[in-house]
């Protein structure tokens, strides 16, 4: 029996086709601006999860726009007028709901979803964590959405998603990767394998940072690689992200 010898070939047209395609846009929902609309949407989502998504995400996000109120959304839009941080945050996990619920690129989505839980469910299912304890934080997989392509992947850890009530990570790909370039769908492995694992577990972060933190003091010509905030003008973020880099990502 003989085998093909393996090659980069079709790996190579898949990035250059990424290239390509992290260039289009794609469209995907707009922000919900309007709020009575997004309460009356929200609202309508009810039933439309799975039950533990339902019981620590929408409901919980339900209660907190409510509570809100039309007044408290027009403020929270003014203190991020760049739409980056908060406003961001609070706008990706309704789409987030919405997007599952009203059935955007469902094929993709429930694809996506299916990709992301295995990720995390490998890393936090009692059956993998053996001998090793529950997480401290974060036990159900990230919700997904697509949307804002000028991001890239990217995801909204718990450290976010808990300022609005929301029990559960939510990660992001651009609109243009549900029917085109699947190979950016490896970003998961750093988004949720990483990112969100990272933030599953008090102090994990600082364990692995402290720990290639003292790997690298041994080494003088690594210094530059050091995960340390004082010594890297990204600080925590570039801490983070070369942590998730080792998780998997």
């Amino acid at each position: 029996m003989t085998f093909a010898t393996p090659g980069y070939q079709k790996f190579n047209e898949a990035v250059k086709e990424l290239i390509g395609f992290q260039k289009m846009y794609g469209s995907a929902p707009s922000d919900p601006y309007h709020y009575p609309s997004l309460v009356e949407r929200l609202t309508a989502a009810k039933g439309s999860l799975p039950d533990d998504y339902e019981r620590v995400v929408r409901a919980p996000f339900v209660a907190f726009v409510n509570n809100l109120g039309e007044r408290g959304f027009r403020r929270m839009l003014e203190q991020d007028i760049t739409r980056t941080n908060l406003v961001r945050c609070f706008f990706d996990i309704a789409h987030a709901i919405l997007q599952n619920a009203e059935g955007y690129a469902i094929r993709a989505t429930d694809a996506y979803q299916e990709v992301v839980d295995d990720l995390f469910s490998g890393f936090v299912s009692a059956e993998d964590r053996r001998g090793v304890k529950p997480p401290d934080i974060a036990v159900l997989p990230p919700l997904v959405k697509w949307g804002e392509p000028q991001f890239g992947p990217y995801t909204w850890s718990m450290d976010a998603t808990s300022a609005f009530g929301v029990g559960c990570s939510i990660v992001s790909l651009p609109p243009t990767f549900a029917d085109r370039g699947s190979i950016a769908w490896s970003a998961l492995g750093h988004e949720v394998a990483g990112h969100d694992i990272l933030g599953a577990d008090t102090g994990l972060l600082g364990e692995i940072s402290a720990g290639i933190e003292r790997g690298l003091s041994q080494d003088p010509t690594l210094s530059a690689m050091s995960l340390s905030g004082r010594e890297n003008r990204r600080g925590r973020f570039s801490g983070h992200d070369r942590a998730s880099h080792l998780c998997l990502g």
